[in-house]
């Protein structure tokens, strides 16, 4: 039995229980009924472990999602997505206004570029999303609504 700090352990995750009688003297003690209890068995010598175990696991697993689900939901993550968002409509608005006026292209694949542009531009402006602050989110619907006008002056 090894001594730590005045608790004795008898190997992993077992405490020695004169160790824990002895450790009164240092200000701390528990009572005896409680050391028995505490005594760790090894995970398959029981059977009622088990299913404690499982539950366990599946609660933590839980919470571990959960908390990924919370994260992804956090102000901070919502606004930044939202930034994300219309930086990359203002990028097709752009790649639009260079296409229509023929920068960079012959004229058969610019229109199949136009086409492409325009589907993209039109998916980035249905799916806008929410953004924790009311002046961001005003910014970006109202860059999604310019694309949208864009479009249908365009092509619609």
């Amino acid at each position: 039995m090894t001594v730590v700090g005045g608790l004795g352990v008898d190997g992993i995750g077992r405490s020695g229980g004169a160790s824990r009688r002895r450790a009164s003297a240092s200000g701390f003690s528990l009572p005896p009924d409680i050391g028995a209890a505490m005594d760790v068995q090894d995970a398959g010598a029981s059977s009622d472990t088990a299913p404690v175990f499982a539950a366990f696991m599946e609660g933590l697993l839980g919470l571990q999602e959960r908390g990924a689900i919370d994260a992804s939901s956090a102000p901070a993550v919502r606004d930044r997505e939202a930034r994300r968002h219309g930086q990359a409509l203002l990028s097709a608005l752009g790649e639009l206004q260079l296409a229509l006026i023929g920068v960079g292209g012959n004229l058969g694949t610019a229109q199949r570029d136009l086409e492409t542009l325009a589907e993209r531009l039109s998916v980035l402006a249905d799916t806008i999303p929410a953004a924790a602050d009311p002046g961001l989110q005003a910014i970006v619907q109202a860059i999604g609504m310019r694309a949208q006008i864009e479009l249908a002056r365009r092509f619609g």
